[in-house]
């Protein structure tokens, strides 16, 4: 994969990741327990699918794209 276009997409990622914990944090003002259950139950999967299916491969061919690791120290 090319470097830009792997920088576009995890860019893309972190804002999808960025998104889906605004929603939970809006999910968390439901009353319903059961409904608020399902819908972080569909949130996590979303952000499992989001993880496995592009940011791991994307971690993968250019391992210093991990917005884990401190850039500045080269840790984490």
């Amino acid at each position: 994969m090319e470097r830009n276009i792997a920088e576009s997409l995890m860019q893309n990622a972190q804002e999808l990741n960025s998104t889906l914990n605004k929603i939970c944090q809006t999910i968390e003002k439901i009353e319903g327990e059961e409904l608020k259950r399902e819908m972080r139950s569909g949130v996590a999967m979303v952000m499992s699918e989001a993880y496995f299916r592009l940011m791991h491969p994307i971690i993968a061919a250019h391992p210093d794209l991990d917005p884990d690791i401190d850039q500045s120290s080269g840790k984490d």
